[in-house]
This record gives C-alpha cells, sequence and structure tokens, in this order.
C-alpha cells in the first residue's frame, strides 16, 4: 500500500480513531482519543467549533453535555457528503490539505479522481472491515471508524501502519 501521504505529505495511518473510539468511550474526550490509542489508532478525528466568546472546543453536538475539551491547530480537511462538482475549488479556498468523504457515498471512480488529483482522501465512518479493506485496496489514505481494534485486526499485515510509521498498528 503505497501513496497514502499524496502531495500534502501528511504520514496517514491505515485507520483512525473516529471522535476518539466512540463505540468504547465518549466521543470528543480526552477518555475516548485514550482509548483510540490503546486499541491501536495513531491519529483520531474529532470535532472543533468556535464558542460564542470566540474559544475553539471539542463538541460536535449542539450543546456540551457530552464533550468539553478542545485542540486548536491542526491540519484542515474537507468534510463532504458526496464530492461536489466543484470540490476542488472549495479545498482550495479553505487551505484544506486532506479530503473527508460519506463512505456510503463514494465509489472507486470518485475516490481515483481525488487521489489523481494529489489529495489524500479519507472516507467516514467505516465500521465494518470488509468496507475498510475495500476503501484502502482503491488507494483512500485512511478510514474513520468507531472501532479502531476492529478495522485493525481485520488489516492485511502491510496496511496496519502509514507509510513512514517507526510502529505497528497491533
Amino acid at each position: 500500500m503505497s501513496g497514502r501521504a499524496g502531495a500534502s505529505g501528511l504520514d496517514l495511518p491505515p485507520v483512525i480513531g473516529h471522535r476518539g473510539a466512540a463505540a468504547a468511550a465518549p466521543e470528543n474526550t480526552l477518555a475516548g482519543m485514550r482509548m483510540a490509542r490503546e486499541l491501536g489508532a495513531r491519529w483520531v478525528e474529532f470535532d472543533i467549533r468556535l464558542s460564542a466568546d470566540g474559544q475553539c472546543i471539542a463538541l460536535h453536538d449542539d450543546t456540551i453535555d457530552r464533550t468539553s475539551d478542545a485542540a486548536p491547530g491542526i491540519a484542515r480537511g474537507h468534510l463532504f457528503g458526496r464530492l461536489t462538482a466543484n470540490w476542488r475549488a472549495e479545498v482550495e479556498r479553505l487551505g484544506c490539505t486532506t479530503v473527508h468523504c460519506d463512505e456510503r457515498r463514494l465509489d472507486r471512480a470518485t475516490a481515483r479522481a481525488v487521489i489523481a488529483d494529489g489529495y489524500p482522501l479519507l472516507a467516514y465512518t467505516v465500521n465494518r472491515p470488509e468496507r475498510a479493506r475495500e476503501l484502502l485496496g482503491w488507494g483512500l489514505s485512511a478510514v474513520f471508524t468507531d472501532c479502531p481494534d476492529r478495522i485493525i485486526a481485520d488489516l492485511p499485515a502491510g496496511w496496519k501502519t502509514s507509510p513512514n510509521a517507526q510502529d505497528v498498528h497491533t
């Protein structure tokens, strides 16, 4: 599996914890981030938004009932449900380094087009190991999942680490 870094140079692992490890710990929390690491995920995806007073907070919902931690200064990815015709212009305008798509709305031809344009392509939220293998086989850089342990355990040995990683997800 090569080329997952793409033009961005990011060292993307094949599996990224979704909001930490949402199937095992409260999402968008430090506990969720730590659990993702314990389950083998080297990276996590989480949601950041600005509070009314302009502070960054880790929050997906409209209220802070489930989350409260923040982490500014992270590389920006553009989240698409379905890729639009002008996706590249949007990504460039916002200064994004990666493209994220809903795995249910992603097909092989679309994936190849994004990858051919030099952007790392990531899919969310992939909780079925067979779908993760399929998407990574198309050349996607990574998948977001609520259960990194199950996805990592099912990957072929050569896919369990990012191209430049020093450690292996086992």
